[in-house]
């Protein structure tokens, strides 16, 4: 499900280039993902599963330089669904707000809902555009990251091309929280851009 959606959007829009890091998954998982066929799909099949952050981390690092830097990156856990208007208001929303760090979509209230501590009303933030977005922000509590966005300047000339500024690099440690509090200790708000 999770890669018909993200064909959806490759087809959608031409400026979108879909990374896929495979984590040393299982064999028949490989197999599947050998079968897409997309001229703007690069997929990277891992021998050994270093965990998301080291793996993200380092195929920035390999492939992507000043010629080729996203104007926005995303992230989207492999069981994460949304539709394309979800995607392109969250491409307008980083794209048009200056101060805005990690920005999730909003999370289906499904009994496994991720979000958490989202107590205060959402708050209204005027972009470049003169538009206004909705963003809820989370009270002692890091973005959940099944899928979320940035752009690609903050990635590279803030964080130094880390997706996760982690200090250790535990396989199973908190990826989110660490670019969650990276971005917040450099002044960027994160949140949930409401109306998806």
């Amino acid at each position: 499900k999770t890669m018909k959606c993200l064909c959806e959007v490759l087809n959608h829009r031409p400026d979108v280039y879909l990374a896929i890091i495979d984590n040393d998954s299982d064999a028949t998982i490989g197999t599947y993902l050998e079968t897409l066929k997309h001229p703007r799909i690069d997929l990277n099949l891992l021998k050994i599963n270093h965990g998301r952050a080291v793996a993200h981390n380092n195929y920035l690092y390999q492939y992507v330089h000043s010629e080729n830097q996203p104007n926005i990156i995303f992230s989207v856990d492999p069981d994460i669904t949304f539709s394309i208007d979800d995607f392109d208001r969250l491409v307008d929303a980083v794209q048009n707000l200056p101060r805005i760090g990690m920005l999730s979509m909003r999370y289906v209230d499904n009994a496994c809902n991720p979000e958490s501590r989202l107590y205060r009303n959402p708050r209204i933030m005027r972009g470049m555009n003169g538009q206004h977005y909705a963003v809820s922000i989370p009270s002692f509590s890091n973005v959940a990251g099944g899928v979320f966005a940035v752009r690609g300047d903050i990635i590279f000339k803030r964080l130094k091309g880390r997706l996760f500024p982690k200090r250790s690099f535990d396989i199973y440690a908190n990826d989110d929280g660490a670019l969650h509090d990276s971005l917040r200790k450099r002044f960027f708000i994160n949140g949930y851009l409401e109306g998806t």
